[in-house]
């Protein structure tokens, strides 16, 4: 299975067209819509990030492996996990000189999505790829199923990750690009989400389920209380 891209006559995601924001949803409109998905890039990015970790400790005497190393693990073990868990992820390179050159490209539930290293929060460049200028301008992708017919998506979204201190994942972010461009810089996007990891969404639940036992126990108490006195 491989992805392309339609150039199609009066398309908003034409290379160098801004796309029309009314046909684009908000933030919380597209994690509604990609559901699952964002956990299991979480999932994903954490296995590649374990792999690196393990390089450094094993082959690298603990040195921290020089930037494309680290990248390219990451890049590799996140495409095999999502695949593991049947998500059919691709990769698609650019010719890039000082910029993340390969991304993961899925689709899913009618979303194209790219997994980027970011520059700082930032996505990267497209270099002198249209492609890549195409799919942050909103260009639909299209794709040969199963069935060798043609499914073409509606959205194109980043997900943009980079390592923490520790060579961990750091910051997770989804985006809504609008403009292509050569560089970091020049790049537009509609919005740019911060993602938490689901882990910390456990615990939040967590503590805010132990709250309402605690709450719970404490009315139930003065429930107690309230009725010994009227029977005392």
């Amino acid at each position: 299975m491989y992805f392309y891209y339609m150039p199609l006559q009066n398309c908003p995601g034409l290379p160098g067209l801004r796309p029309d924001l009314s046909l684009l949803p908000l933030a919380g409109e597209a994690l509604q819509r990609l559901g699952g998905l964002s956990d299991l890039i979480f999932r994903a990015l954490d296995a590649g990030a374990t792999k690196t970790r393990s390089y450094s400790h094993d082959l690298c005497d603990n040195e921290k492996p020089e930037p494309f190393i680290r990248e390219t693990i990451v890049r590799h073990q996140t495409r095999r996990f999502l695949r593991k868990n049947g998500i059919n992820a691709e990769e698609d390179a650019i010719d890039l000189a000082d910029e993340p050159l390969v991304s993961v490209l899925i689709q899913y539930r009618g979303v194209a999505v790219r997994i980027l290293k970011a520059n700082d929060g930032v996505p990267p460049g497209c270099g002198k790829s249209e492609r890549r200028k195409g799919f942050y301008g909103q260009t639909p992708v299209s794709k040969l199923n199963s069935r060798g017919k043609v499914v073409t998506t509606n959205l194109n979204l980043l997900y943009l990750w980079d390592f923490d201190e520790l060579m961990g994942i750091g910051r997770v972010q989804l985006a809504c690009p609008i403009v292509g461009a050569e560089r970091s810089r020049d790049i537009e996007c509609y919005w740019i989400v911060p993602l938490q990891h689901p882990a910390e969404n456990a615990t939040i639940q967590t503590v805010a389920s132990d709250e309402d036992d605690d709450l719970k126990a404490m009315f139930t108490d003065a429930e107690d209380d309230t009725a010994e006195k009227s029977g005392s």
